[in-house]
């Protein structure tokens, strides 16, 4: 879940626990869906399938905090996504991925002012629930989608543990209809963002899960580090401090 305050302006090539000193070279290509929508305001990109095709959102100027969700495709047709368009009355609309059948997840506000989660697969507009598979979760949000259509994302639930005093964020994987719940062995929250075609799992925090095995990834700079994706071959993708103390942050790209 990629937050439009991060300063991505370098990338930074990692081991899990080593720093290279080889450095990369990137072309950026800027994306605006104002060059599509004429009315809209800023642009996130949240996703990319291998085939190219990109996934996010865009402010509607009609009104704060309102977003629609867009598909980018290799071919440059934009299509905008509003849930809307399938749930009478639902709002604020996120795409955040996509696979390479060009299924899409994220979320969505119901009518309700709840946020849900959601599956596009070939126009169909599926709403996804954790409450249908656990009673007392409230909020659903999907992040990352593999080629398989097995999804990852986090539910909150009604519980109010001290400390922190708050409703507690678990992660979880819905894979075949099967919903599991996914909690880190540490913290009190757990964030799932990304899931390759083997099922290997990474979350916020900084970790990968391995055939259920948490392993915790070290910034270089030993500072707070996010890991957002993985591809087939198990590189790592995310951002991290970079250990300056003045809170800038850096992209990186771990492997093996």
């Amino acid at each position: 879940m990629t937050s439009p305050r991060f300063k991505l302006i370098a990338l930074a090539l990692l081991t899990l626990v080593t720093l290279s000193s080889a450095s990369f070279a990137y072309t950026f290509t800027t994306i605006r869906a104002s060059d599509y929508v004429p009315s809209a305001g800023w642009t996130s990109v949240r996703g990319i399938n291998d085939k190219g095709d990109i996934v996010g959102n865009y402010e509607d100027p009609a009104g704060a905090f309102q977003f629609f969700a867009f598909v980018l495709d290799k071919h440059g047709t934009f299509t905008t996504i509003q849930a809307s368009d399938y749930i009478p009355g639902a709002g604020l609309t996120i795409a955040y991925g996509i696979n390479n059948a060009g299924v899409i997840v994220g979320s969505y506000q119901g009518p309700d002012a709840i946020t849900n989660g959601f599956i596009l697969e070939k126009g169909t507009f599926t709403p996804i629930f954790a409450a249908d598979y656990v009673p007392d979760a409230w909020y659903t949000a999907i992040y990352g989608v593999n080629n398989a259509g097995a999804v990852v994302g986090i539910y909150y639930d009604s519980s109010l543990d001290c400390p922190p005093c708050g409703n507690k964020l678990h992660g979880f994987l819905l894979d075949k209809g099967t919903f599991t719940t996914i909690d880190s062995p540490i913290g009190y929250y757990t964030i799932l963002y990304g899931i390759n075609a083997s099922g290997q799992i990474v979350g916020g925090g900084g970790f990968l899960l391995d055939d259920g095995v948490f392993t915790y990834i070290q910034s270089p700079t030993g500072a707070p580090i996010q890991t957002y994706g993985i591809n087939a071959s198990g590189t790592i993708v995310g951002e991290h401090d970079d250990g300056s103390g003045s809170g800038y942050v850096v992209g990186y790209i771990a492997s093996k």
